[in-house]
C-alpha cells in the first residue's frame, strides 16, 4: 500500500467541494479527510493506493495540492499518518 497525507491550514468545509471533485476523478486512489485541532493544521487529507498505483497516487496528490489556495498546504508526508511532524 502506498500512502501520502496532506496537512492543511484550512477547515474541512473549505475544501470539501474541491476534494469531492478530485476524489471522483481519481478512482484508483482512496481518500480520507479528517478535521484536526493542531496549531497550524485544521484538516489532514490522506491518500492511499495499491503498491502498483504509484502513478495514480502521484497524479491525485499533484491535483490536490494544486487545487489548494496558496499557503494552505502545511506539509505533505509520505504516509497516511494523522500526526504532524511540524515541517513543510
Amino acid at each position: 500500500m502506498l500512502s501520502r497525507s496532506v496537512h492543511l491550514a484550512l477547515p474541512e468545509e473549505r475544501i470539501v467541494s474541491d476534494l469531492n471533485a478530485i476524489v471522483a476523478s481519481h478512482p484508483a486512489v482512496t481518500f480520507g479527510s479528517y478535521p484536526v485541532s493542531l496549531p497550524d493544521v485544521q484538516t489532514i487529507v490522506t491518500l492511499e493506493a495499491p503498491a502498483d498505483g504509484e502513478e495514480a497516487l502521484k497524479a491525485a496528490l499533484a491535483v490536490l495540492v494544486s487545487a489548494m489556495p496558496q499557503g494552505a498546504v502545511v506539509e505533505v508526508s509520505e504516509s497516511a499518518s494523522l500526526a504532524s511532524t511540524g515541517g513543510a
